[in-house]
């Protein structure tokens, strides 16, 4: 990998405090390949790709952070790997849990044995499936029951928060998407999404089955 970009906004700032994005420059690719970096790595270097960023985006665009959100996103840094590992041991405690309620039809995670993806997810991230899981209830209509029934878990489309959020995608994120193209991207309306945080486990278990059995 030469460059990376991921949002800051997930993980990093933990409490949905900030909006950020990233653009890493591993700085392990040789710019001078390129005839419009050639110069640029002559002078620069490994920095080649950093500095063309600091002159375009940054100076001339405008396209950086802003001092508070970069100092609220450097205090979620602190606590990054104690949340990280506490949001996915949540997640895969609630996975196995959901698999034997009665009225959940199928669960998806692939940090569990019976996903398909298992092995691959095992090799991927090496142990660490992530904090985020569907699964199905029988109708649209039991999942938005379902959702207004909830008490802890919120209602909302940003990942990896402290707080386990809630969604039911075909109707939000790919609403303007087709039947047909939900379809082939196995997005149903019976499916919903939970991006698992950071609450005592035993919470969770509780709101969601309070919500089911309402």
């Amino acid at each position: 990998i030469n460059i990376e970009i991921i949002s800051s906004t997930k993980y990093i700032s933990g409490g949905a405090t900030s909006i950020g994005g990233l653009i890493i420059d591993y700085g392990n690719y040789d710019w001078s390949v390129h005839k419009k970096f050639k110069d640029l790595a002559i002078k620069h270097g490994p920095f080649t790709f950093h500095i063309k960023l600091r002159r375009e985006v940054y100076r001339n665009l405008g396209a950086c952070l802003s001092p508070h959100n970069a100092y609220l996103q450097s205090i979620g840094l602190e606590t990054f790997a104690l949340r990280t590992q506490k949001a996915t041991d949540n997640c895969y405690q609630l996975a196995k849990h959901l698999q034997n309620i009665n009225s959940i039809i199928a669960v998806n995670y692939p940090g569990l044995k019976t996903s398909s993806y298992f092995d691959i997810a095992n090799k991927q991230f090496i142990g660490n499936p992530g904090s985020i899981l569907t699964f199905n209830l029988k109708s649209k209509e039991a999942c938005f029951r379902f959702l207004d029934n909830l008490k802890i878990i919120k209602r909302a489309t940003n990942l990896h928060d402290n707080k386990t959020l809630i969604i039911h995608p075909a109707s939000t994120i790919f609403s303007d998407f087709d039947e047909n193209t939900k379809l082939e991207m196995s997005i149903s309306n019976s499916m919903i999404r939970l991006s698992v945080g950071i609450e005592d486990i035993e919470d969770l278990i509780y709101d969601i089955e309070q919500a089911l059995n309402y």
